[in-house]
Order: C-alpha cells, then sequence, then structure tokens
C-alpha cells in the first residue's frame, strides 16, 4: 500500500510533525488529569462542568430536569452533552469517581476527534496552512483546558470542523459518478443540515455559524454574478439548507424546555442578561476569549497586553483578511493559485464565513459579556483556524514559508510549555471540594443554597439548590423582584454555602443585608485563597420570615412578566 506521506515537502512534514506533538502534548496533559485523585481533578473541571454531571445523574434515576432532586425543574443546560452524560450514567450507574471519569473520557475523546478533521483536511488536500493554523490553535492553553472541561465545548468544535470540512468537500471537483448531480447535490444539503441540526443542540448560538457561511455564499453568489457573470446558486441552496439545520434544533429545544420545565426559554439565558443589564457592553471579555485561543499565552502567561492593543490586533487581522479576499477576486489572483483555482468558491465561502463568525461572536459577547466563560471559544475555533490558513495560503511564498515556521512555530513551542507547568486553572475549586465531602458526611439530607453549586452538590449528594439561577427555573422571578429572602424562606432552604466572595457579591443591598443579619457562621474551610475561602452558615428562617415582606412577590412578580 502506497504511503500518502511519502511525498511530503520539508514544509509539510514539520507542520506535520508540530501538529502532532500538540496533539501529544493534548493527550499526556489528558492522561495527567485521569490520573489525579478526586481532590486535584475539580481543579481542572469548572463549577459548570459539574451542573451537567449532577443534572445528567438526576435524569437518569428521577427521569426529570432538575439540579436540586426536584426542588425546582431547569431548562439551563445545553441538551446534546446533557444527554450523552445521562445515557452513561444510565448504563453504568456509576460513583462519583468512574462517572468524573467516563465523562472526561467523553469530552477529550470528542476533542481528539476534532483534531482527525484538522488532520484529515490536510491528507485529502496537502496544504500546510491548515496544519499550521490548527497546530497554533491546539497548542493553546485554552484549547487543552477545554478538552477536560465536561463541558459542550469539544462538540461545538467537532460539529463546526465538520460542516466547514463538508464545505470543503462540495468544492472539490470532479466528485465520483456515483454520487454525481443531482445525488451529490442532495447527500451535501442532507450532511449540512444534520451537522448544524447537532451543532445547534450541542450549543443553542452554534446557529450563528451556519449564518454566516450562508450570508457569506451569498456574497460569493453576487460576486459571481457581477464579477465574473456566473449565476450558480449551488451553494447558496446547499448552504440554506444547514441553516435550517439549526433553526429545526433550535425549534426543538424550545418544545424540549417547554415539555421539561413549562417554559420556552432557558431560564439560564434570562439571568444572563439580566446580568448583562446591570453590567452593560464590554470589550475585555470577548477580547481575551479570542486573544486566549490565538496566540493563547499572553493571557495566561501573566505579560498580557493593554486591551486596545488586543482589540487593534484582532480588527487589524479581520481587516486584513477581508482586504485579502477583496484583492484577491478584484485582481483574480484565486486562478493563479492552485488549492484555490481547484476549490475556489468553497474556499472563499470558508474565509469570508470564518470573518463573519468571528465578527458575529464578538458583537454578541460585547453585548452581553456577564457570563464569559472560558468554554465559549468553541465557537470561534474553527473560524480562527479558517481564517488565519486563509491569510497563509493566499499570500504562500518562499519567504512567508520561513516567516510563518519561524513566528508560529515560537508561539506553539511557548504555548506547550506554558500548559506543562500551568498551575491548575480552577485552584479555588478545592474548597468547593472540601465543602461538599463535609456536606456529604455531617449534613446528607439538609437543604442547603449555593451560587456555585456544581462540585459542592455534586459531592454533597444532591440536596443543594442553585441561587444563581442558572440551573433553578424558579429562582428568576425572585431575582427580578430583588427578593432572595423570600425564595430561602419558600424553599425551606436552612444553609448557605459557598466562596466568602460570592456572599460579598450577592448578599448586598436591603435584601442582601437582610439575610446577613440573620446568618450565623457554621464552618469555615480556609485554604489560604481569601476572599475564596468557602464558608457555612446557618440561617434563622424564623427571624428571617418574621422581617422579610413576601406578602407581595406573587403580584409584583406577575406584573414583571406581563411587562416582560
Amino acid at each position: 500500500m502506497k504511503n500518502p506521506f511519502s511525498r511530503l515537502e520539508i514544509t509539510e512534514k514539520t507542520w506535520l510533525c508540530l501538529l502532532l506533538i500538540c496533539i501529544i502534548n493534548m493527550l499526556v496533559f489528558i492522561g495527567r488529569v485521569l490520573s489525579s485523585a478526586p481532590d486535584q481533578q475539580v481543579l481542572y473541571i469548572p463549577d459548570d462542568g459539574f451542573y451537567y454531571l449532577v443534572l445528567a445523574r438526576n435524569f437518569a434515576r428521577l427521569w426529570m430536569w432538575t439540579f436540586d432532586s426536584g426542588v425546582s425543574l431547569t431548562s439551563g443546560f445545553h441538551p446534546m452533552l446533557a444527554y450523552l452524560l445521562a445515557i452513561i450514567h444510565y448504563c453504568l450507574n456509576p460513583g462519583n469517581q468512574l462517572f468524573i471519569t467516563a465523562s472526561i473520557l467523553l469530552t477529550a475523546f470528542i476533542t481528539f476527534g476534532a483534531c482527525l478533521v484538522a488532520l484529515k483536511s490536510f491528507i485529502s488536500n496537502g496544504n500546510w496552512q491548515i496544519l499550521a493554523a490548527s497546530a497554533l490553535v491546539i497548542s493553546s492553553p485554552n484549547f487543552t483546558f477545554n478538552s477536560v472541561t465536561i463541558m459542550e465545548w469539544p462538540l461545538v468544535v467537532l460539529f463546526s470542523a465538520l460542516y466547514a470540512r463538508q464545505i470543503e468537500k462540495m468544492g472539490a471537483a470532479n466528485p465520483a459518478p456515483a454520487i454525481a448531480g443531482a445525488d451529490h447535490h442532495a447527500i451535501n444539503a442532507v450532511s449540512l443540515f444534520f451537522i448544524a441540526f447537532l451543532g445547534s443542540l450541542s450549543r443553542t448560538d452554534f446557529g450563528l455559524i451556519p449564518l454566516a457561511f450562508f450570508l457569506a455564499s451569498f456574497i460569493i453568489y453576487l460576486l459571481n454574478r457581477f464579477v465574473q457573470a456566473k449565476r450558480t446558486r449551488t451553494f447558496l441552496l446547499l448552504l440554506l439548507s444547514g441553516l435550517a439545520g439549526s433553526i429545526v434544533a433550535t425549534l426543538l429545544i424550545f418544545l424540549h424546555n417547554y415539555i421539561f420545565s413549562g417554559s420556552y426559554i432557558q431560564y439560564s439565558a434570562k439571568m444572563k442578561l439580566l446580568w448583562s443589564q446591570n453590567t452593560g457592553p464590554m470589550l475585555a471579555p470577548i477580547q481575551n476569549l479570542i486573544w486566549s485561543v490565538v496566540p493563547g499565552f499572553p493571557v495566561y502567561a501573566g505579560f498580557g497586553l493593554h486591551p486596545v492593543l488586543k482589540l487593534a490586533v484582532i480588527l487589524t487581522l479581520i481587516a486584513l483578511s477581508f482586504w485579502i479576499l477583496v484583492w484577491a477576486v478584484g485582481m483574480k489572483r484565486i486562478r493563479e493559485i492552485p488549492y484555490l483555482n481547484q476549490y475556489s468558491d468553497a474556499r472563499l465561502i470558508l474565509f469570508i464565513g470564518s470573518n463573519l463568525a468571528i465578527l458575529g461572536y464578538s458583537i454578541l459577547y460585547y453585548m452581553h459579556p456577564a457570563a464569559i466563560q472560558p468554554w465559549y471559544s468553541a465557537n470561534l475555533i474553527a473560524p480562527i483556524v479558517i481564517g488565519i490558513s486563509g491569510i497563509l495560503i493566499v499570500l504562500d511564498s518562499t519567504k512567508i514559508r520561513i516567516i510563518s515556521l519561524a513566528i508560529l512555530s515560537g508561539l506553539i513551542i511557548r504555548n506547550i510549555t506554558t500548559v506543562d507547568i500551568m498551575k491548575p486553572r480552577w485552584p479555588n475549586q478545592y474548597a468547593l471540594y472540601q465543602t461538599g465531602i463535609y456536606l456529604a458526611e455531617n449534613m446528607p439530607n439538609t437543604r442547603i443554597g449555593s451560587w456555585n453549586s456544581g462540585i459542592i452538590n455534586f459531592y454533597q449528594g444532591g440536596k443543594v439548590v442553585n441561587l444563581d439561577g442558572l440551573v433553578n427555573n424558579d429562582i428568576y422571578q425572585y431575582a427580578i423582584t430583588d427578593s432572595l429572602p423570600c425564595y430561602l424562606i419558600d424553599k425551606r432552604i436552612i444553609y448557605l454555602a459557598d466562596h466568602e466572595i460570592q456572599f460579598e457579591r450577592y448578599l448586598g443591598g436591603t435584601s442582601g443585608s437582610l439575610i446577613r443579619e440573620n446568618i450565623t457562621l457554621v464552618h469555615r474551610f480556609n485554604m489560604q485563597l481569601p476572599p475564596h475561602n468557602t464558608s457555612l452558615y446557618k440561617i434563622n428562617l424564623a427571624t428571617l420570615e418574621s422581617q422579610a415582606r413576601c406578602g407581595q412577590i406573587e403580584k409584583s412578580t406577575q406584573e414583571q412578566h406581563a411587562g416582560l
């Protein structure tokens, strides 16, 4: 059998080796996390990851989506990962440690699959640029850490990569006779529909990616019609099917929410919108998010650029890529580039669509910055890889190859060493783990309230009630009326446990002060990370109930909902 790598040039072999090194480095990191003790694993898995574990465990046992064993229902999750984890729990009925191990293996396996998509693109097309861009992004701490977070991140990365790969395959010249013509287009349409469908089930805002590529196909259609006098609408119609897949998935999610929680809209989205209204638009979160993907290391190494410079770099790259594409089309330089000549329309759609996706998510996260987390980078991974590879393809020359190898390989090496020597991403979560263990041993059947409640509830056993509203639909109506004391009274929550900083954040104002006056410190877990030490307080419900004014909560809540 002929070796497919035997004819590779030195540049391609170099980048292939670097990509494989990055993947191996990620796999070693995953192995290190898997082999760690439970109190160390929680330092790599975000508290939100334990939300999924608790939700899946409860669904497998109770057949209802609840975080607190039935105290409240929730629609605050993305269904694809939740159902996959629920299936694992239902089939294995595992203990805590086995469930965590199986879940890490699931997310790691999906992440590895996304890496293979990039490798498959190189094998099919032979362009070293996709290897360079993929190696740079895969080497980033953001990519490596997210491979074990037990979040929807790897699913989104996988389906966005598959969606882009399908578009690239659509542009391949001379399809096989067995699937030529109408059959070939039908297969492409169905593939795009289901990839977008699964992507949107993985994360609701995934739909912006099919929308961006559809808009790009419309731009290419206009360019073909008015610049090159071509009227083909093939890509336009095919990418419309992908957009339809996202729309259908979103409607299905609305129906799912209504069936299981009685509300079409995710209450977690409502809470995040409420937080964003309080903070207003912010540039820093989206700047840091993009910069954590590429080049990655400045954010984590502690010597990051000034936010204005970060934004300038991001906008310059977007403007440069657009300028290159317009110049390439206008000067018809596309025909001089073999790779683009073979896949011209498809590749241009990928380039333009990726820039539109980056721009769209930047605007979205700029307008709603309150809850931006590292795993929000999932939607940006594939567009950034395509954007970087696109610039390298258009500007390809011997000098560019040498310069890009020098710069990008330096960044990759720095990224790898940064991940290798870094401390855990969430060291403050050790206190949450200790709190959960303490509560399981001393208060296994006690109803407890917490804001960062994922780890605590997972190890406590399921009686912890979420108070920030991300996985608790009921609390939203109390949040919009600043009536947390009334919620604690109505649900008979007699203890509060969380980081001390969360008490300072959520127990401000009139209602928060009322709670502070009626709580007594029971235990403090001093992990030498102030203000992230965890505290356990007991609530004097009788006194709180006599002082709180909860008689008008139902009426005011109805008025608030009527105005929404």
